[in-house]
């Protein structure tokens, strides 16, 4: 059973206008193009996907124009905040902070930002030069309104006439408690209201960054949610799978019912609002803890690097530096 994974996203959808291709855009592809063993063994799970313009890189869509931006926020989980054993400088937040300083002609931030207060679970310094982050190790995607309040804790009023650019990743810790929900055997109905609030919340968290007190607008990109395991429901390669209660081989179908719904309603929510969902999950796809395996679904061939770090969730510097890549590819695309 697959745990590939494309967590978050939102209620019922209301008719869309087909995206516009933005004019910086050159050497288009479709997602087909670009992931086709992704949609050989697991399927297409986006509506009107195909009608999206990805660039070169594949990275994800491209609709806003990410222009003239005076402040950069960071939400999300553990992966925005960085975890050791890698290097502060070596977290994507870091080496992306720094590309779009540069980008930007932003006032990048001082030392104290790149670093982890393991007793806060945030960075040392939520704000520093022209960078935020409200990142917040273990968080779910309720915390963009409770406990680290990340949306309220990041957006004070003197960014409100601000053009702000908005960075995310969120929705892997949902996915671990509904999967540990699945093996202690909940009833289906508790599982799937697990996974509503938990898009529930994320819907609610893009409507408010689309409030009009923010004059210049808010961009937006995040991420869908990556796995471990390629596609197997198999946690037990990963050497520290029991430290985070994950040393399982999952086969239910109702977890793949699951994670098939949220990844379609993850994308609705970038559709909803306009803003740009990178497909993490399918570029991580394959380099997980079986990436050696050639009878997995998410295989790539001999000798992939693997992006994940042992303890399971995180990602190596190697698997860092392929986010920020990814990020950056999205938000400066030519």
């Amino acid at each position: 059973m697959v745990i590939f994974s494309l967590l978050m996203g939102c209620s019922e959808t209301e008719a869309e206008t087909p995206q516009q291709t933005p004019a910086n855009i050159v050497n288009t592809r479709s997602y087909a193009e670009c992931f086709p063993h992704i949609i050989e063994g697991f399927g297409n799970p986006y509506t009107d996907i195909e009608s999206y313009v990805l660039n070169e890189t594949c990275a994800g869509t491209h609709t806003q124009s990410f222009r003239d931006i005076e402040h950069v926020v960071f939400l999300g989980d553990s992966i925005t905040v960085g975890t050791y054993p890698t290097p502060n400088d070596e977290f994507y937040r870091s080496l992306l902070a720094k590309k779009l300083a540069a980008h930007y002609d932003l006032i990048p931030p001082q030392e104290s930002w790149y670093q982890v207060n393991y007793d806060t679970g945030q960075v040392e310094s939520i704000r520093s030069g022209d960078f935020s982050s409200c990142a917040a190790l273990g968080a779910r995607t309720r915390e963009l309104f409770s406990r680290s309040s990340q949306l309220e804790g990041c957006f004070t009023e003197d960014l409100y006439d601000k053009k702000i650019l908005v960075i995310m990743t969120m929705g892997g810790n949902d996915l671990n408690v509904i999967t540990q929900d699945v093996v202690r055997g909940k009833p289906p109905e508790d599982l799937w209201q697990t996974a509503e609030k938990a898009v529930a919340k994320v819907d609610e968290g893009m409507e408010w960054l689309r409030d009009p007190k923010f004059s210049k607008g808010v961009d937006v990109v995040f991420t869908n949610v990556y796995e471990f395991t390629d596609g197997t429901g198999d946690a037990t390669t990963c050497p520290f799978s029991s430290m985070v209660n994950l040393n399982i081989d999952v086969d239910a179908p109702i977890l793949e019912e699951l994670i098939m719904w949220m990844e379609g309603q993850y994308f609705e929510t970038a559709k909803r609002y306009g803003f740009d969902m990178l497909f993490l999950a399918e570029k991580f796809c394959g380099h997980g803890f079986h990436n050696e395996d050639p009878s997995t679904r998410c295989y790539l061939g001999p000798n992939t690097e693997r992006w994940f770090d042992d303890t399971c969730l995180h990602p190596n510097p190697v698997g860092h530096a392929k986010i920020s890549e990814l990020f950056f590819s999205i938000i400066a695309a030519e």
